[in-house]
């Protein structure tokens, strides 16, 4: 190699071709060298930024990417390459900020960059943050998919925001009338909070709950939940889908049983027979038919 002048206009192809090489620990030292001479060099800048990140140095990428952006503040390059440094360096708050610039302040929309923040949010546990980037996402769509309605609602309940969740769901069934995902999605969220009459309302009126297994199932849980046992018989007499037909399972469900139309029965006079025609298991059973 030519000895290296750092003035001379070559200094970054020299880079990238150590780069290339894989001698990064090298190329950094040639653009550091050069920015002693000339620290407002944006290229130099742009290539010096990266390359600590691939080293691990995040603070010193921080500091370049922040140098990148005083020099042209419209950039939307750096803002995000700043936003990853400081999240690997742990500074979850510092990376949310600029995710919010970039996203929300400049209007930028790049799919990855929005799946960045979202798990960010996710990470720092902020339902609302995390649903305003999905609708700002889906916003941005010339097409919301029904996947997107799916995800934005599990991850506000796995979050706890239940009525955001409710209304997601409900937001997707206006879009996408009768889907069964959405109906079964929503009508487990009511079970789950013992909502049991809203429950019922979305299953009784899902075209596909007489011949999907699990709407089936969830409707007879909600039933035998509100003690509707008469409806829930009436109901099975069409649907067997959460009858236990096999005998491994005997073992495995005694312990959160109950029948109908019969009522309890003692686990000593349960046998396979009876279990066929009348046991049946829930994930919403009232404790007053309970078999312990």
């Amino acid at each position: 190699w030519a000895p290296f002048d750092p003035g001379s206009d070559w200094h970054g192809e020299w880079a990238l071709t150590l780069v290339r090489l894989g001698r990064y620990a090298e190329a950094i030292s040639v653009l550091e060298a050069f920015l002693t001479v000339d620290p407002i060099h944006l290229e130099s800048l742009k290539l010096l930024g990266p390359l600590y990140t691939t080293m691990n140095q995040f603070e010193k990428a921080a500091n370049i990417y922040q140098q990148w952006l005083h020099l042209d503040p419209s950039a939307a390059v750096p803002l995000r390459k700043l936003a990853k440094a400081k999240w690997s360096q742990g500074e979850l708050e510092a990376a949310y900020e600029v995710y919010r610039e970039y996203l929300f302040d400049r209007l930028n929309y790049d799919a990855d960059v929005v799946r960045e923040f979202l798990l960010l949010c996710s990470s720092m546990g902020r339902p609302i943050d995390y649903a305003a980037t999905m609708r700002f996402e889906m916003s941005q769509k010339v097409d919301v998919l029904l996947g997107d309605y799916l995800t934005l609602g599990n991850h506000l309940k796995s979050f706890g925001a239940y009525e955001d969740a409710v209304d997601t769901f409900r937001e997707g069934l206006r879009r996408f009338p009768n889907n069964r995902d959405l109906e079964l999605n929503l009508a487990r969220l009511f079970g789950e909070r013992t909502e049991y009459v809203e429950a019922r309302k979305v299953l009784e009126a899902s075209r596909s709950l007489s011949s999907d297994n699990q709407l089936a199932g969830l409707y007879l849980d909600v039933l035998l939940a509100q003690g509707d046992l008469e409806t829930a018989l009436d109901f099975d007499e069409n649907s067997l889908s959460t009858a236990i037909r096999r005998e491994d399972d005997i073992a495995e469900t005694l312990g959160h049983i109950y029948l109908y139309p019969r009522g309890k029965l003692s686990i000593e006079k349960i046998d396979k027979d009876i279990i066929k025609e009348n046991i049946y298991t829930s994930y919403f059973i009232p404790p007053e038919l309970i078999i312990r």
